[in-house]
Formats: structure tokens, sequence, C-alpha cells
């Protein structure tokens, strides 16, 4: 990566658990990044409704674990929304 001052740390954050591809992994590795994988519930059918198309609690888990056994710095990262009646619903801890 060109202009970043030396030892810059970058953190990428993403709901795709595409990034765990080996083709990402090698770039990953060699931009020596941290990566959190967001996730706003465990409840499959809840995602459904606020993120259609997204990956499941499941696929974005196996993806950080993926990450991580490749030696990527990687986490899921909890981000609690709204659904589109307004209820928020409480975080969910790991």
């Amino acid at each position: 990566m060109r202009g970043l001052p030396f030892n810059t740390k970058l953190n990428i954050y993403t709901r795709s658990d595409l990034i765990a591809s080996q083709d990402y992994i090698d770039e990953l590795k060699r931009l020596n990044v941290n990566v959190g994988i967001i996730y706003s519930s465990k409840d499959d059918d809840l995602n459904r409704l606020n993120e259609p198309g997204a990956p499941s609690y499941n696929r974005r888990a196996y993806a950080v674990k993926n990450l991580v056994d490749a030696g990527i710095k990687a986490k899921l990262v909890e981000h609690t929304i709204k659904t589109k009646k307004g209820i928020k619903y409480d975080k969910v801890r790991i």
C-alpha cells in the first residue's frame, strides 16, 4: 500500500465472510491488518429481516476462525441494530 507511514496498522471491518477467501488472506497477511467481522445478532431469522442477503452468524464466525488460523488478527464485532419496526434488540454476547 502506498502513501502510508511506516508501521501503520490498518483495521478492516466488514459484514462479509468473503474476506476469508484465500485471495484475500494472502493480501491481508502481506499488509499485516486486523479484521473485524460485524454481526448484529446470532438469530438468523432476525438477520434475514435486517440484513437481507448477508451471511449467517455461523458463516461469519467460521470466517473469523479461518482468518485466525491463517495468522491474521481477527474478531467478531457485535453491532446492534434497530429492526424495521423500530424495536432495539439487546446485545448478544459471544
